[in-house]
């Protein structure tokens, strides 16, 4: 049956009439009055005072009441009872003739305490089918003797059949109506975003509006235990401690039923002692409880408390399982949107963490290094550096507060309010024109207005493409195409600079790789697709296309547009060899060679500046990706190679992965403005002496690559503290270190890069001590040396 036509006159159940379904042209209310009167009509021929009509369900064995006349009874439209125990109804049921009976025990409860001497049992048939039966009781002056007398009750038991059995096919097609609404209602809920516990409130509401009831409950399954949501006339009090009994005490076989149970408190198959007495104190005689099922797993139960012994019909238990049906679609709903919206906020936050980490992350790290080289300059009088180096920073300020501010926001470039995305990349483009790189930029097809995200998106992409091409391609060309299809724009950057192994993974790691992977990530968001061809040393080519939107406040009689030019970029020039820098001459013969690895140019150069002016060091190369520092490691033999963590190749565990397979094999040392902790325990793990942050004071710097030359683990007191306060919020294993406390203030004091002397001194324990601890701290982690025995402590989360 469908609702379709009708109207919302009766907004109790959201449908206006049942014509569509019963042929009759009447609204419910209308038909309710017509069967009732029809009755009263039928009580005052048969002389009776008052009346019930009941209808006989053949495929249920049984009879349910659909009105009263003469008396008031609201629940009796629910009220029910299995043919076996109707009595004197049963038998009129099977025989076809009425009968006149004195003694009301005959008659089931309630019918037995409202009727009493003389009571009439009529058979209302159709074609010798019982649909329905009378109970009336009679008048005690009725003569029911008299041929008319049976007269008038053979009229009756033919015409008022029909009447009663349309009225409960109404009433039936009515809760099915209901049940619509209330799913309507639940679905309305959950897109507002409301509450758990509103949803919930709503479906007791429900279930106490069909079943005429007051005290209902809600409960969910949260691992072994069972919880309230919403209660209905129940106290929180009792919600939680009859949760708490029946989280430990309802049987394994109550939750595998996949119907309605109905069990009284004295029934000790489900209900326990302690929940009985619990039950009792509230004055609760039964309970009825609908599983919410979901697939094979139950999620919890709606559950009925009644102060009094009722007899559910099967149309109520059918009744009540849909309620709990409802319950389970809107509970599992409303938890999914939730996993949404979380898995928004994830995504939310890997935006920021990708705009941070490519932007401000960076240019705060080059700016500390550029001030305290400035400073260094300062101190030594040397104003014109110092000039050079401080409007440098300022450079580095300005860009690095832009960008937060547009990573925050995530919101348009105020550009695109005024201008169409071509616009914008040629000023992109124009960018690189100021840097000494050629570029052009070709249109084709008939431009057409896109929509906010795709506008955004094509933006985001371009800039992302351009200012890898800028920072580390080495480009000295880039082309850029626009070109308009009739289903779809696509965006295609070229350039020519030294290229990358586009066979290795985009998805994003703890080691940083933001920059590809979020520009394929906005290009699927939108329905699109993005390809990444490059070669090492062959330049690189990205294209992007993203499929058109309708949105409606775009025009949708615009025609398709024509292809107005060609869709191929000529060929870029070959890209010519690099030249390798040759060996630079050495500062002294006890110089620390060092190798920079960063792709930010203006972080190598402030570095550079702080270590060769702070420290004994001679830097004999820098690099700015992981090709690049393998390359000038194996040719440049440094002594101690700085890498960033995050760069273009892979970060700096990529290249640490190579660079200690040389021969010889350089000390390396990490850096990072970011750290993680599955990146440090990497780095030692692969042979790295230590870990370093980016905002590490000159001294530090010194001190730490020191260290590290002499083959002593370490990590900057920055990272030390990082990982102790990660320590402090991870969740605690179940598992005890195996190291006592006295052994990890050593280890920590290791981790720091502090030799067996200065832990002594630290400690208050002789070096001979120091040795003794370090020797068992090897033995109980398995580690062969100090910097194995860091990278396993901190796997563990022992420092």
């Amino acid at each position: 049956m469908t609702d379709a036509g009708f109207d919302n006159r009766v907004s109790t159940y959201g449908y206006g009439g049942i014509s569509a379904v019963a042929g009759v042209p009447l609204e419910p209310d209308e038909l309710h009055k017509v069967v009732r009167k029809t009755v009263e009509d039928a009580a005052k021929a048969l002389e009776c005072t008052h009346m019930v009509a009941l209808s006989h369900v053949p495929g249920e064995q049984r009879i349910c009441g659909v009105l009263t006349v003469g008396y008031t009874d609201e629940n009796f439209r629910l009220w029910g009872v299995p043919l076996d125990d109707a009595g004197a109804i049963a038998t009129v049921i099977r025989t076809g003739e009425h009968q006149l009976i004195e003694d009301s025990k005959l008659l089931p409860t309630p019918l037995s305490e409202r009727f009493c001497d003389r009571i009439l049992i009529v058979p209302l048939l159709f074609e010798k089918h019982v649909l329905a039966v009378l109970v009336g009781q009679v008048e005690p002056s009725a003569d029911v003797e008299t041929p008319e007398w049976r007269k008038r009750v053979r009229a009756v038991s033919q015409r008022v059949g029909l009447f009663v059995e349309l009225q409960r096919l109404a009433n039936a097609y009515q809760e099915e109506i209901q049940r619509r609404q209330y799913l309507r209602d639940v679905i309305a809920a959950i897109l507002e975003e409301r509450s758990l516990q509103d949803i919930g409130q709503m479906l007791l509401e429900m279930v106490a509006s069909r079943f005429r009831v007051e005290m209902v409950g809600l409960f969910l399954k949260d691992g072994n235990e069972i919880k309230p949501v919403a209660l209905r006339n129940i106290s929180a009090e009792f919600g939680r401690d009859i949760a708490r009994i029946a989280s430990k005490s309802v049987r394994p076989r109550a939750f595998a039923s996949t119907v309605p149970i109905y069990r009284t408190v004295n029934d000790r198959s489900v209900v326990t002692p302690e929940m009985q007495q619990r039950l009792l104190q509230e004055g609760i005689r039964a309970v009825w409880m609908a599983m919410l099922q979901l697939h094979d797993q139950i999620g919890g139960a709606l559950v009925i408390y009644l102060r009094d012994e009722r007899v559910f019909a099967p149309a109520d238990t059918a009744a009540f399982q849909a309620l709990a049906d409802i319950a389970t679609l809107g509970i599992a709903m409303s938890r999914l949107l939730e996993e949404q919206r979380r898995y928004a906020t994830f995504q939310e936050r890997a935006r920021l963490g990708r705009e941070m980490h490519d932007t401000v992350a960076r240019s705060l790290g080059a700016l500390v290094l550029t001030l305290e080289t400035a400073q260094s300059f300062l101190q030594q009088e040397n104003i014109t550096e110092t000039e050079k180096l401080l409007s440098a920073a300022l450079e580095l300020t300005r860009g690095a507060l832009s960008d937060t501010r547009r990573a925050i926001e995530a919101l348009s470039p105020p550009e695109l309010e005024t201008m169409t995305p071509a616009q914008v990349i040629t000023q992109e483009l124009q960018g690189l024109e100021r840097a000494g790189i050629l570029t052009q930029f070709v249109i084709s097809g008939n431009e057409r207005p896109l929509s906010r995200d795709q506008s955004l998106a094509l933006l985001r992409i371009a800039q992302e493409a351009l200012n890898n091409a800028l920072r580390h391609s080495q480009a000295s060309r880039v082309r850029a195409g626009l070109l308009y299809e009739p289903e779809a724009v696509i965006l295609r950057i070229e350039d020519d600079g030294v290229g990358f192994d586009a066979t290795q993974p985009m998805a994003p790691n703890r080691q940083g790789g933001y920059g590809l992977f979020g520009m394929k990530e906005r290009a699927r968001a939108l329905g699109g697709e993005l390809e990444i061809e490059s070669t090492p040393g062959w330049g690189t080519q990205i294209t992007v296309r993203l499929p058109y939107e309708t949105p409606s406040d775009l025009a949708t009689s615009q025609a398709p547009p024509e292809r107005t030019g060609s869709t191929s970029l000529p060929a870029l020039p070959k890209k010519q060899e690099v030249v390798v820098e040759s060996l630079p001459s050495e500062k002294s013969s006890q110089s620390i060679r060092l190798l920079i690895v960063d792709d930010h140019p203006l972080t190598r150069q402030g570095m550079r500046a702080v270590l060769e002016q702070t420290g004994p060091f001679l830097v004999v190369g820098e690099a700015g990706d992981v090709d690049e520092a393998v390359e000038k490691a194996r040719q440049l033999r440094p002594d101690v190679v700085l890498l960033d963590l995050q760069m273009p190749g892979g970060g700096g565990i990529a290249a640490l992965e190579r660079i200690v397979s040389l021969e010889p094999s350089p000390t390396a040392l990490l850096i990072a403005s970011i750290p993680t902790e599955d990146s440090v325990a990497a780095a030692l793990r692969l042979g790295a002496r230590g870990f370093l942050l980016k905002d590490a004071t000159p001294s530090e710097l010194v001190s730490s690559i020191e260290a590290a030359h002499r083959g002593e683990v370490v990590l900057s007191p920055g990272v030390s503290a990082w990982l102790t306060e990660l320590k402090s919020h991870r969740r605690d294993s179940g598992g005890d270190s195996e190291l006592n406390e006295r052994e990890l203030e050593v280890l920590r004091l290791v981790a720091k890069g502090a030799r067996n002397k200065e832990i002594a001194q630290e400690l208050f324990i002789a070096p001979k001590t120091v040795e003794h601890h370090l020797s068992n701290i090897y033995a109980k982690l398995g580690a062969s040396n100090r910097t194995e025995a860091v990278r396993l402590a901190i796997e563990k989360g022992l420092i």
